[in-house]
C-alpha cells in the first residue's frame, strides 16, 4: 500500500488525540502512515507484560493491560501496534502498524524483577533478529522510539549517581547504534522524567527525592550527549524529545494544560479508570494518567513533525 507523507500523518494523529481528550469520534482515513518501532518499560507497554501475567492486578485496574486509566501515549500516535510477549510470541497481522517491543519492568539492561528476560537491549536484539530471519523489513519512513531508564534507578546502592548513569547510557547509546545497523533511519529519543515529581518519590524524604532529581539530571544530561553524538555521525535521523521538560512544565504550572491535582494517583484517591478525573497528572504511584499520555503524545508528534519528513 502506498504511504502516505507523514505530515498527513501527523495531523490525522494529533487531531485524533485531541478529539479523544474531548471524548469525539473521528475517522481513519484509509492510509498506512510510516510503521512505528517502540523500545521501552511501562511507560510505553501497551499489553506485552500482562499477557505474559493474565489476572494480575493490572487487568483489574487498568486499562487493558496500559499502565494508565486509558490509551498510553504511543498507541494515540500508532494506533494498531503489534504485540510481542515475552519476545517470543510476535502478533503481526496484516493491518498492524509496527510492533511495540515495550514491557512494564524492564530495565535499560539487566533481567526483570520476574526473572524474564525483557531488557531495553533484549528488546532491540530481538528487532534485530526479525530482521536476520526476514520475518519483518522496514523502510526508510519508519519510526523507532527508545524510551527506557526509570527501572535501572529503583532501589538504592552504593554506586554514585554518575556510575550508575553511565552504565544505563551507555547501554541506550549501543543499543541506538544496533537499531541503526538494522535499518533504522527515523529515532526519537525521549528522555527520563524528573523522577522526584512522581507521587511516591513526593512520599519519600528529603534526601530521596533529591537524590532521584540528581539521578534524572545527570542521566538527561548524558543522553543528549550521546544523542548529539550519534546525530553527528549521520547515519540517521535522531532527535531527543524531552518529556522531562514536559513533566516540569505540567508540576510548575497544572491549569495550563487543563491538570490540577499533580501530587496525588488516581489510584490512590480509589479513582478506578473512568471515574479518574481528568484533570490529574497521574493515575498511580508512578504512571501518567491518560491526559497525561495525551500531551506525551502530542509532543512526540511535534518533534517528529520537527525532522522535516
Amino acid at each position: 500500500m502506498k504511504r502516505e507523507k507523514f505530515g498527513a500523518r501527523r495531523s490525522y494523529a494529533l487531531a485524533a488525540s485531541l478529539s479523544a481528550a474531548l471524548g469525539l469520534a473521528i475517522a481513519q482515513p484509509d492510509v498506512r502512515g510510516p510503521d512505528y518501532y517502540s523500545f521501552g518499560d511501562s511507560l510505553s507497554d501497551t499489553g506485552n507484560l500482562s499477557q505474559l501475567f493474565p489476572g494480575d492486578v493490572v487487568s483489574e485496574l487498568y486499562y487493558r493491560g496500559v499502565y494508565s486509566n486509558g490509551p498510553a501515549w504511543i498507541d494515540i500516535i500508532s494506533r494498531n501496534q503489534a504485540l510481542y510477549p515475552g519476545l517470543d510470541d510476535l502478533q503481526l497481522t496484516p493491518s498492524t502498524n509496527g510492533i511495540n517491543f515495550a514491557h512494564a519492568g524492564a530495565k535499560t539492561i539487566g533481567e526483570h524483577s520476574r526473572g524474564i528476560d525483557v531488557s531495553t537491549l533484549d528488546q532491540i536484539q530481538a528487532f534485530e533478529d526479525l530482521i536476520t530471519e526476514q520475518t519483518i523489513a522496514v523502510s526508510d519512513e519508519d519510526i523507532f522510539i527508545v524510551w527506557t531508564g526509570p527501572n535501572d534507578y529503583t532501589g538504592r546502592d552504593s554506586a554514585l549517581p554518575e556510575e550508575r548513569v553511565g552504565v544505563v547510557v551507555r547501554a541506550i547509546e549501543f543499543g541506538i547504534h544496533q537499531l541503526i545497523d538494522n535499518g533504522a533511519r527515523t529515532i526519537a529519543v525521549l528522555n527520563m522524567p524528573d523522577l522526584s515529581l512522581t507521587p511516591a518519590a513526593k512520599q519519600q524524604d528529603a534526601e530521596v527525592q533529591e537524590e532521584l532529581r540528581v539521578l534524572s539530571d545527570i542521566h538527561n544530561d548524558e543522553l543528549a550527549r550521546v544523542v548529539a553524538r550519534i546525530r553527528s555521525t549521520n547515519r540517521a535521523r535522531v532527535v531527543q524529545i524531552d518529556i522531562d521538560g514536559l513533566y516540569k512544565d505540567v508540576t510548575n504550572d497544572p491549569s495550563r494544560f487543563g491538570f490540577g491535582n499533580v501530587d496525588e494517583g488516581c489510584l490512590s484517591l480509589l479513582k478506578i479508570l473512568e471515574d479518574c478525573p481528568t484533570d490529574q497528572m497521574f493515575y498511580d504511584p508512578v504512571h501518567p494518567a491518560y491526559g497525561l499520555h495525551s500531551l506525551i503524545a502530542v509532543t512526540v508528534l511535534d518533534e517528529l513533525e520537527n525532522l522535516r519528513f
